[in-house]
């Protein structure tokens, strides 16, 4: 097909797909087209189970004889009511042997379109449907996972639907539809930009409500200086000329926002103090009314004066309430609705919930607080390190991450009211990012730290090197080459897997970074580990090392401090992996051949990876 000037040659071979680029050669005589394909690199992972295809070829036949033998028995029956000789020749029975799986072969699944939205590209029909677009030279592929299994599809442009498409789905309905109108597919991830244009810090979804709170920030000029006086502190307003340039300080505010256009609701605005910023938000689950829970937006911000004025923050509880919309303003019907707010001792640096309590880190102390009639009641506390800037909670268990002294693991118990340390790191580790890492009924903890390194704890009492459960066994190190600074869990997608047993009760972690890169760390039982370590292994010397960067190498965790620990190397690298289907059939084989594997082992293993962590 022919896509904006790039002209493009898309094959399905067997369940592979295979795309290849035209580009102009003219060392070629005149007699012959001037024109050669070199293969292009596709995500698109469209093959089905052949485990999967068996089964149901298996059942399909079975369900085929008894539905045989069940006319034959009629067929007597009815010979036999009128008295004629039985026939001895079984009946022709019309039964559809090919469902959808086995059926693609029969099929075009490889639909062009020119004008979708203003696109062009292919659209793969069959159990697993994708988006091919080409796009500023590049291409992309997008799951379509909304409608399950699609049959056909064609594009549709009528003056209700202009520049649509159709499709049929599994259930023969027919579904009209339109690509969004704000969405970018010029990126490897669809995209859909929402302009605050104001800085945004933190953004979290209250769902009774359906609204996202966001603390968002301005620069202001500001002429005024804060002093010490005595135990107190005092603002000194200078008067400057009109054309002296003033510093900037940042004003924080809250403010909601619809969860469908993205627009601000009105009078749902809260303005912070001058000189406060905001260091934390969260939503958070807290009791009220003996063992009710209700969600509130928790708050923790810290006074940034100078060096010579103690810093000093605030916990801020806030509500969103419902109220009388005003006329034809829907959205003014929410409101912010300030709960509780209190000055504490040292800045809020973290804030979370545990049991439906309120747990918060103020300077150099971890609180936990309960809410009761609008006010904080202290029940315990424990004391840190440095500085806790990244706290996560699940069930009575507290995972906080210190800017200087690495992770440590607590402990909350209710019955008597205690909070107590389970096991730390012994090692310093600037800690960005920190977040639970969940496998079936086994819990582990991820770190990141600011050499752009990712490192996997355990609790492991009855190991030797954790005296005791004392500190942290760390169970793997790996270098991501970017900066993670924040982390999102999530259970993996398992609706499109045959092999359920080997994703279910997994949650996988999604790692934005500070590059605009997204990562993501799946957990996979050791037989599928170690089959996929053997391939990274293989591909290792089966590509060319451009500029002599050896893939292994750079996986090795980097670090500026000595470290007298052997590194463990139990994270694969699924960038190196995914590389596997830039192979040629005569290279996979020859690399199938040396490790004694067949492709259908490695072929479901990567996309089964590849679908569970399709969340999105």
């Amino acid at each position: 097909m022919k896509a904006f000037g790039l002209i493009s040659l898309t094959a399905r071979i067997d369940e592979d797909l295979i795309l290849y680029e035209a580009f102009p050669y003219q060392n070629l005589p005149d007699d012959r087209l001037k024109l050669r394909f070199h293969r292009v690199t596709c995500n698109a992972l469209v093959r089905t189970k052949k485990s999967s295809a068996k089964k149901n070829a298996a059942k399909r036949q079975k369900d085929a004889a008894q539905l045989q033998q069940q006319q034959q028995q009629q067929q007597q029956q009815q010979n036999q009511a009128k008295h004629n000789p039985i026939s001895q020749e079984p009946l022709p029975v019309q039964t559809d042997l090919l469902d959808d799986e086995m059926n693609e072969y029969q099929r075009m699944l490889l639909r062009p379109f020119i004008d979708v939205a203003n696109h062009s590209g292919i659209f793969i029909c069959g159990t697993h449907p994708y988006w091919l677009i080409w796009s500023k030279g590049n291409l992309r592929a997008f799951p379509m996972n909304v409608d399950g299994p699609i049959k056909t599809f064609a594009e549709f442009n009528n003056n209700n639907c202009r520049n649509g498409y159709l499709y049929f789905n599994q259930k023969d309905d027919l579904r009209i539809s339109v690509m969004p109108s704000k969405r970018i597919l010029d990126t490897p991830w669809p995209l859909q930009k929402i302009p605050f244009k104001q800085t945004v810090h933190f953004l979290c979804y209250h769902v009774e409500s359906k609204l996202y709170a966001a603390t968002i920030s301005t620069n202001e000029p500001t002429n005024t200086l804060v002093q010490p006086s005595g135990e107190d502190r005092e603002s000194i307003t200078y008067q400057k000329e009109s054309n002296f340039l003033l510093p900037l300080r940042e004003q924080f505010f809250v403010q909601l926002y619809s969860a469908i256009k993205w627009e601000p609701i009105p009078n749902a605005k809260i303005t912070m103090n001058e000189w406060e910023h905001v260091t934390c938000m969260k939503t958070i689950a807290l009791r009220f009314q003996g063992n009710l829970m209700k969600t509130y937006i928790a708050i923790g911000t810290a006074n940034c004066f100078n060096e010579d004025v103690v810093s000093r923050g605030r916990v801020i509880l806030f509500d969103i309430i419902e109220v009388v919309p005003e006329v034809n303003q829907p959205l003014t019907k929410h409101k912010l609705k300030t709960v509780h707010d209190r000055e504490e001792k040292g800045p809020v640096t973290a804030v979370d919930s545990i049991l439906g309590y309120l747990v918060a880190a103020v300077g150099q102390k971890v609180y936990i607080w309960q809410y009761q009639n609008n006010s904080l009641k202290g029940i315990a506390f424990v004391d840190i390190q440095i500085y806790c800037h990244r706290m996560v909670t699940i069930k009575n268990y507290i995972l906080i991450g210190d800017v200087h002294k690495s992770i440590a693991l607590l402990r909350y118990q209710e019955n008597m009211r205690v909070l107590s340390y389970v096991s730390r790191d012994s090692r310093q580790l600037d800690v960005f990012a920190t977040d639970f890492f969940i496998d079936q009924t086994h819990v582990q903890f991820v770190a990141t730290d600011s050499d752009r390194n990712m490192y996997i704890y355990a609790h492991a009492p009855t190991q030797k090197e954790t005296q005791g459960g004392q500190w942290l066994l760390r169970k793997s190190d790996f270098h991501i080459g970017y900066s993670v600074t924040s982390t999102i869990r999530m259970v993996v997608n398992v609706n499109n897997l045959t092999t359920k047993q080997n994703f279910e009760n997994k949650q996988a972690l999604i790692m934005p970074t500070l590059d605009g890169g997204i990562g993501c760390l799946v957990p996979l039982n050791e037989k599928i580990f170690r089959r996929l370590a053997m391939l990274q292994n293989s591909l290792t010397t089966m590509f060319p090392q451009y500029c002599g960067l050896n893939p292994k190498s750079f996986r090795i965790c980097k670090t500026r401090r000595k470290q007298l620990d052997n590194p463990q190397k139990n994270t694969l690298d699924g960038d190196l992996l995914w590389r596997y289907f830039d192979l040629s059939f005569i290279e996979r084989n020859e690399l199938l051949s040396r490790l004694g594997m067949t492709p259908d082992q490695f072929h479901e293993d990567l996309t089964d990876i590849a679908r569970a962590v399709t969340l999105f």
